[in-house]
């Protein structure tokens, strides 16, 4: 798998830093942004005057890859050490609320250091009421009061997919009115469908950023040609699939990830493979109508 660089963020005409990842080539282009000058998201603390907005919005149609880019990021950052904690709302099971996300950022701020997990020990002990309290305060009682003791000498990543699956909007207010008390050194990541209920918090607010680039369009479908044609090579099929059929499958993806993904799934237990590709795009497969895994899961969109 291909090494890239992605560009962290410009000072003065020069790059202050920069990290390297290896990732699908599907997610390359789009790790972080590269903005104009004092408008960008970036790993480093704010005191980087070029680089101050603390939340990045990843906003996407469903199955433009969204979930994808979102683990793959939390994934990379957690093996950095700089990952606080990710949830992940998710209509198909019990969605977290409010609450699960402010308990995952406490237990992952316990675990940076034993100063930390002592301090949020004594305040729950001194208060056990806060355990069971609302996510507000939760915040206000027990997170900010253990900011002071946060290393200064590193950045504090949160990650949350699917903003869009939870439907109480105290997390929504949580990332809109509160986010801001917060240190510099911390980031958040987040993907959501642009629904109404979301972008009304988010939207033009002076410390989040929209993420630049459309998920799907010109650059997307390079992208999942990309995936498509590098998963194919990996088959032992691949030698069936015609270069017609090829590009009439990427063509009919449209850019969007996870249908390309599910195609593939499917196909790879197909008797003839590039028999049932070619129904599908045509869509005249009854197998992949019939295909649990092949319908629900997009059903479920």
């Amino acid at each position: 798998m291909p090494v890239f660089t992605v560009l962290i963020c410009r000072q003065r005409n020069e790059l202050s830093t920069r990290t390297t990842f290896t990732v699908p080539a599907l997610l390359t282009s789009r790790l972080f942004y590269r903005g104009p000058h004092r408008s960008r998201w970036s790993l480093l603390p704010r005191e980087h005057e070029s680089c101050w907005f603390q939340v990045l919005l990843v906003p996407g149609p469903a199955g433009s890859g969204k979930s994808a880019l979102a683990h793959t990021i939390c994934e990379r950052l957690n093996k950095k050490g700089l990952l606080v904690c990710s949830i992940f709302f998710d209509n198909a099971g019990q969605q977290p609320t409010a609450e699960d996300f402010t308990t995952a950022l406490i237990l992952g701020l316990s675990s940076i250091n034993d100063s930390i997990k002592e301090a949020i020990a004594e305040i729950v002990v001194e208060n056990r009421t806060l355990a069971s309290a609302s996510a507000l305060r939760q915040l206000k009682d027990i997170i900010l009061p253990i900011l002071p003791k946060l290393p200064t000498n590193r950045t504090f990543v949160v990650g949350i997919d699917a903003l869009d699956e939870q439907p109480n909007p105290s997390t929504l207010q949580l990332l809109q009115d509160h986010v801001p008390q917060l240190p510099s050194t911390f980031r958040f990541i987040l993907t959501t469908r642009p629904t109404r209920q979301v972008m009304q918090h988010l939207e033009n607010r002076p410390h989040i950023i929209s993420f630049p680039h459309r998920l799907v369009g010109d650059n997307s479908n390079t992208d999942v040609k990309t995936y498509i044609t590098f998963r194919l090579s990996k088959t032992n099929y691949s030698d069936t699939i015609s270069h017609g059929l090829l590009v009439a499958f990427i063509a009919k993806s449209e850019g969007l990830f996870l249908w390309a993904e599910t195609v593939l799934n499917h196909i790879d237990n197909a008797f003839n493979h590039a028999a049932e590709l070619s129904d599908i795009i045509a869509g005249a497969s009854s197998y992949w109508t019939e295909a649990e895994t092949a319908v629900v899961k997009l059903e479920r969109l």
